[in-house]
């Protein structure tokens, strides 16, 4: 369900920057409109960006290696208390 939220958002989100793009002003001069409408793009552009990059799901590998990080800090954390001195070192 989470992925078809994703889904849902970057397309209207496009559907929002492809219905704008024709009413927005770009003169060559900077006036207020002007840096309103490169403003407003960007921020546009930026929400796209976010919602693309989860619905790709990078972020999936970063989530599983600080799973692995968080398991061995609890194991770490059970043999001090059980007084073992063993303790695993993790490499970044």
């Amino acid at each position: 369900m989470k992925g078809m939220k994703r889904i849902l958002y970057f397309c209207l989100a496009l559907g929002m920057l492809l219905y704008a793009i024709p009413h927005l002003i770009f003169e060559a001069s900077w006036t207020l409109q002007t840096v309103f409408s490169a403003v407003w793009l960007v921020f546009a552009l930026i929400i796209l960006a976010a919602n693309f990059r989860e619905m790709v799901a990078v972020d999936e590998a970063k989530k599983e290696q600080l799973k692995k990080v968080q398991r061995v800090k609890k194991w770490q954390a059970q043999q001090r208390m059980m007084g073992k001195r063993k303790v695993l070192q993790v490499r970044k």
